[in-house]
């Protein structure tokens, strides 16, 4: 028994040496590579997809003939939300609300292709490639946007439970 007027309680005799046997523990979980592949799947795409996105939007900022580098920098947040919550569609299968923003991100995808043909056949200042770099940001945006509302609808109708106890 414990003597609990002492400063520091202690037990001068153990009793209960079957909590001290390292037999009776179970044995650590072991994670093959691919559980672990798996397991860390959602994450991995989730970085993916942001840094798609990041992509998209300096490749789009640097078409712009004037310093705007302030643009990205303030949407960058959005941007990496936006591959993420698309990331999470993508892995939850969620494939009709994943389909919202997908004609925008084709749209800017067709318009940054032609803005990198149109760069390599006219010099100097052009209108048209500024209003291509324009909407192609507009579509970006508004994509990455439609990805963290599916995400947001999908969770409130039918949010992500934690898996069943195997024992």
């Amino acid at each position: 028994m414990a003597d609990f007027a002492a400063a520091r309680p202690i037990e001068t005799e153990k009793q209960g040496a079957f909590l001290h046997d390292r037999k009776n523990r179970p044995e650590p979980a072991t994670w093959t590579r691919s559980a672990l592949a798996v397991r860390h799947a959602p994450i991995a795409l989730g970085l993916l997809f942001a840094a798609g996105y990041l992509a998209i939007a300096f490749q789009t900022w640097a078409w712009w003939g004037y310093d705007r580098a302030w643009a990205v920098a303030l949407m960058l947040p959005l941007w990496a939300l936006g591959g993420f919550a698309g990331a999470h569609l993508a892995i939850r299968r969620e494939w009709k609300v994943l389909t919202f923003g997908a004609p925008f991100l084709l749209i800017g995808l067709i318009l940054l292709w032609s803005n990198i043909w149109r760069g390599s056949v006219v010099d100097g200042p052009d209108n048209g490639r500024d209003a291509m770099t324009i909407i192609s940001a507009i579509c970006f945006i508004v994509a990455a946007n439609l990805d963290i509302l599916g995400l947001v609808w999908v969770e409130a109708r039918r949010p992500t439970r934690a898996p069943k106890l195997e024992m």
